[in-house]
């Protein structure tokens, strides 16, 4: 598991982007690095809307003052537009795709461009397919084919299935219909994130790496409860919620997340994500969809065990005695020893029952010396490997009023 960036420690003042322009295998331009000789990046506006659907995400980017140069470049065809940001140094790839419209306007003393963009415009309008198997071939067989007409990488969730095609198979058309069709005999879904093919099953993340949302990487307000309803047969509405946190480049559509707060607790997958930024003023947000995972808890508790310390390293154990499968009760032991520097440890140890699906674990450091906030660890249990120990070493080398002041604290 992965946590999300620390975001709400970086303040305003740093935020920061860069926007490459140019056509395929030419130089093109960027711009919005700080440098001796342009210390104040050029002023920027977006606004990015992605979604777990096989429509093209879209993205329209406000930037003023731009040269003649970068404006021609623009204008030129099949022009690839990429935006990155976030702050200081740390910056995410937030929108990568084709131009579909630009123009630029006086306004007032400057000049405001105006730049639309679409995901993969060119590989999904233009790319035609033809392709023919006889005997026996199977959908990741042809999946694989056609994003490699298409020029795109393909990635695959880690529980998606392929059928067998029997008697042979044969297709001449766009490569998006075939995608189409075989995600739809394999119960699947396909989209393009920043010129990358997905394809997974539907309502569930394109992997097992979980992002942390919550008050302490930068979550705004209280989650807010919605219903999608549902565009198939099935009837079923899917029930999420809506969250907005401090820009946070590295969490994308189809991601899997670990939403924390106050009122609700669970893991749930980026159904859809809107991203507006501007680098002077105003927001440099997200405002995500989250939908529940199917086999995964609303709302949990989660046990926290408070251990007083004058070491500074910690060693917790967990293990289950059983073989696991998704959505079984285990018991859990957990164990956690703090190496004192003295003869003898400090050990405490705890059993309760959780649920197979991922383990975290809680506990507070109480030093005054090290007087850090409370430090999560995470893992998965699989039935290989059900045993699991996890360090953590803290070092208080932080300079005092350092924003961005984790205390140094590294998990091995």
């Amino acid at each position: 598991m992965r946590r999300g960036r620390r975001v709400a420690e970086y303040k305003n003042f740093k935020r920061r982007y860069r926007l490459a322009a140019g056509q395929p295998d030419s130089e093109g331009f960027e711009v919005g690095a700080v440098t001796t000789d342009c210390p104040v990046p050029l002023h920027i506006t977006f606004s990015i809307e992605k979604s777990d659907l096989e429509t093209q995400n879209t993205g329209k980017i406000e930037i003023w003052n731009l040269n003649d140069a970068h404006i021609a470049e623009l204008e030129k065809e099949n022009c690839i537009v990429s935006l990155r940001a976030g702050y200081g140094d740390n910056l995410s790839l937030i929108f990568s795709g084709y131009v579909s419209f630009t123009s630029t306007v006086a306004d007032t003393a400057d000049r405001k461009t105006t730049i639309e963009i679409l995901d993969s415009l060119v590989e999904i309008r233009d790319t035609y397919v033809s392709l023919s198997y006889t005997g026996t071939v199977n959908w990741k067989t042809i999946f694989d084919y056609v994003a490699s007409q298409i020029g795109v990488a393909v990635v695959y969730s880690y529980n998606a299935e392929f059928t067998d095609v029997t008697n042979g198979y044969s297709y001449v058309g766009l490569a998006k219909n075939v995608l189409s069709k075989g995600c739809e005999c394999c119960g699947l879904t396909w989209s393009i994130q920043n010129g990358v093919l997905q394809i997974k099953k539907e309502n569930d993340a394109i992997s097992q790496q979980v992002y942390i949302i919550s008050a302490d990487t930068g979550m705004i307000e209280s989650p807010e409860k919605v219903t999608i309803t549902s565009s198939d047969d099935t009837e079923t509405n899917l029930v999420g919620y809506d969250v907005t946190y401090l820009l946070n480049g590295a969490i994308n559509v189809n991601d899997y997340v670990r939403l924390e707060s106050k009122n609700i607790t669970g893991y749930f997958y980026v159904y859809s994500l809107q991203i507006s930024g501007d680098n002077e003023t105003g927001d440099w947000l997200c405002t995500a969809r989250l939908i529940q995972l199917e086999g995964s808890d609303e709302e949990e508790t989660t046990d926290t065990d408070e251990i007083t310390t004058g070491g500074t390293t910690t060693a917790a154990t967990a293990t289950a005695t059983t073989d696991l499968a998704k959505g079984d009760k285990v018991t859990v032991e957990v164990s956690i020893s703090v190496d004192t520097g003295g003869e003898s440890n400090t050990v405490a140890t705890k059993s309760w029952s959780v649920n197979a699906v991922n383990l975290y674990l809680t506990w507070n450091y109480s030093d005054a010396q090290i007087n850090t906030s409370a430090i999560t660890d995470y893992y998965t249990p699989h039935p290989s490997d059900i045993s699991k120990t996890i360090y953590t070493y803290i070092d208080d080398n932080s300079e005092e009023n350092d924003p961005c002041d984790r205390r140094a604290v590294r998990h091995y």
